[in-house]
């Protein structure tokens, strides 16, 4: 219920000031899927709304990418004319933990600006879950602009509790068993 509560709550437009945070998502083919290229319009979109922003493109090589998700996400915004100087790189994170621990790593070097965080409404649950955890600020938008109940989004929207689950009772026994090299990997 959380993950359709978040996912149908999120607007899709923002009032900001700060950076625009796209996490990535796996390649099909070296190629941008179609749920990726949702979270880079709507970078794109808000972009076009704040021209002194920058949009930070997250995501490593996955799978047998030769080509990490982030310089992926550069190539499409570049090929829609969003200039170089507009995009920010992070190409070593391998999984939604690491985007969002990359992210706080990069907001602490920003001077702590707000961050857009730009997902699949099926996704921002366990991204905003993350963040909060991490303790880095940030405002959801959903990238598409309303939650429409397909059985693929319902199957993503499930993978997405199931996650979540495992998130908190991995971080709730590191927390009972004090078990600070766990902690430190999730934290």
């Amino acid at each position: 219920y959380h993950v359709y509560r978040v996912a149908k709550q999120t607007p899709s437009t923002t009032n900001f000031h700060g950076c625009l945070l796209v996490p990535g998502m796996r390649l099909q083919n070296d190629i941008v899927s179609q749920d990726y290229a949702l979270r880079l319009n709507k970078a794109e979109e808000l972009l076009n709304l704040k021209q002194d922003s920058l949009i930070f493109v997250l995501g490593g090589r996955t799978g047998t990418s030769d080509i990490s998700e982030a310089k992926a996400g550069q190539d499409y915004l570049l090929a829609r004319k969003i200039p170089q100087s507009k995009i920010e790189l992070e190409d070593h994170s391998s999984h939604t933990l690491e985007n969002m621990q990359r992210a706080r790593d990069m907001q602490t070097k920003m001077g702590s600006k707000q961050v857009i965080l730009i997902t699949n409404r099926y996704h921002l649950a366990r991204c905003k879950t993350l963040a909060d955890s991490l303790g880095f600020l940030h405002r959801l938008c959903a990238a598409e602009d309303c939650l429409k109940l397909t059985f693929t989004t319902i199957l993503m929207m499930i993978n997405e509790a199931y996650l979540l689950h495992w998130y908190h009772v991995g971080r709730s026994w590191s927390v009972c068993t004090n078990n600070k090299k766990m902690l430190s990997r999730i934290s």
